[in-house]
């Protein structure tokens, strides 16, 4: 087994267990925003990697999108940035209006080369 099927073997082994699951369940009252690198994560999950990589980057990114929007939602409690190197579908997204939770989808181009500086700055 390659070193890259045993990183995945470990991945899916740590999101079966249950204290991990039950840290996903509580959220911190003090973080209101959570930010997700958006082109660091079309490569974490094997579904969305071979969307992506089938040359359909923008299915792999809105289907990203989908993905954050129904854990903000589910988690009711911050809004959510979601930054890709470059899109087209950038906007903010109303989620909740009662509280007010969004998502907004950024590109880091033209003002910057990846996602990655954005986040940094």
């Amino acid at each position: 087994m390659c070193i890259r099927d045993r990183i995945r073997k470990k991945k899916r082994q740590a999101v079966n267990d249950e204290s991990v699951i039950e840290k996903l369940d509580y959220w911190p009252e003090h973080v209101k925003v959570a930010y997700f690198d958006g082109n660091n994560m079309l490569f974490a999950d094997d579904e969305i990697r071979q969307i992506t990589l089938s040359r359909r980057q923008q299915k792999g990114s809105e289907y990203l999108t989908n993905i954050i929007q129904q854990f903000t939602l589910s988690k009711q409690q911050f809004d959510s940035v979601l930054i890709f190197d470059n899109t087209k579908k950038e906007g903010q997204i109303v989620l909740n209006k009662m509280p007010k939770i969004n998502l907004t989808v950024f590109s880091a181009r033209p003002k910057y080369e990846t996602s990655d500086d954005m986040l940094v700055e």
